[in-house]
């Protein structure tokens, strides 16, 4: 694989890197153009299209931003944005958790707008930082800075979590931009996530604490560049497989544990009609025969190819539904 070193790494390639650093070594072996054109997923568009309400909101003077209509026609147009950026199955009123994320976000945009105005102090929405030396850079949803020289980073976050604490993935991207902040603009004392569903989390930070989130963003990088050409021996399969994007061509993934929502083998036979795709798939694992219902009409792979097969429904220990913008399928 031909892939750059990393020279500067933003908050959510660290958390990437961290997760899995075979994932990303993937991800930047596939051309840029190819990796353009892919469909996001449905879920990604709508947290897309959540914060990018929430940036407008707080980054507008006007006054009647945070009105019922004013909001809703930023939505839609948010909406109609990160639809376009789908594969289209789905009409955006049909996502998961589509109107609780709206309500939540309306809401949500309401409280900081009057947060803002009565805060002593300043606010920067989506501003960049860098480090001096250029290897680490973000921009924060939000800084409140303080009279007394103090800032607050504040983390948008609009897809679903557990009551409690930000999990680990979460807590080190708040951490990256609280150092950035803290090292070339003011002292960083407080970190914080507000979160659509209502949850908000908050807690006190140090200096050093930053300082040594930092620092083991740097030694993710080193180690991913380090490991270049070939990042196999960063790969870590488990769970966070399922939801990889990179999943479909990620032998270690394979070899390594199968997730219950994906499969692997050779198509023995096809049943195509108006409405409705039937395939018969001969396992790799253990030369089972399962049935794969619904995939899309263009993608029905033909008898004696090979496929893997992921984020599928699974109806029964020998059949599998393919999901409407969330299934993914690769033939060879």
């Amino acid at each position: 694989m031909d892939i750059a070193p990393i020279e500067s790494a933003s908050p959510s390639l660290v958390a990437r890197l961290v997760q899995c650093g075979h994932q990303e070594g993937l991800r930047r072996a596939t051309p840029e153009s190819i990796r353009s054109s892919l469909p996001i997923s449905d879920a990604s568009a709508l947290g897309t299209a959540a914060h990018a309400v929430l940036a407008r909101v707080l980054k507008s003077t006007d006054s009647r931003i945070s009105d019922d209509a004013t909001l809703r026609q930023i939505w839609e147009d948010a909406i109609d944005t990160q639809y376009n950026r789908t594969d289209g199955i789905r009409p955006p009123g049909t996502w998961w958790r589509y109107n609780v994320v709206r309500r939540g976000t309306f809401r949500l945009a309401k409280q900081l707008v009057v947060d803002i105005e009565r805060l002593q102090g300043t606010a920067s929405v989506e501003q960049e930082v860098r480090s001096d030396d250029g290897t680490l850079w973000g921009r924060p949803d939000l800084v409140l800075r303080y009279p007394d020289g103090s800032a607050e980073i504040v983390d948008f976050k609009t897809g679903t979590h557990d009551s409690g604490p930000p999990d680990d993935g979460e807590l080190r991207q708040l951490m990256i931009y609280g150092f950035l902040v803290d090292a070339v603009d003011c002292a960083v004392t407080r970190l914080k996530i507000a979160r659509v569903d209502g949850e908000t989390w908050s807690s006190a930070v140090t200096s050093s604490q930053l300082q040594s989130a930092a620092a083991e963003a740097l030694r993710a990088v080193d180690q991913f560049n380090r490991a270049l050409p070939d990042t196999t021996s960063l790969a870590r399969p488990g769970d966070a497989c399922t939801f990889c994007a990179q999943s479909l061509g990620c032998d270690v993934a394979w070899t390594g544990r199968i997730p219950a929502s994906a499969l692997e083998g050779r198509v023995d036979e096809a049943y195509v009609s108006r409405d409705l795709s039937v395939i018969s798939v001969r396992t790799t694992n253990d030369n089972s025969i399962v049935r794969l219902v619904g995939v899309p009409l263009d993608v029905v792979p033909p008898p004696g190819s090979s496929i893997r097969a992921v984020r599928l429904g699974k109806q029964s220990p020998g059949q599998f539904q393919w999901q409407s913008g969330r299934s993914r399928i690769r033939v060879s």
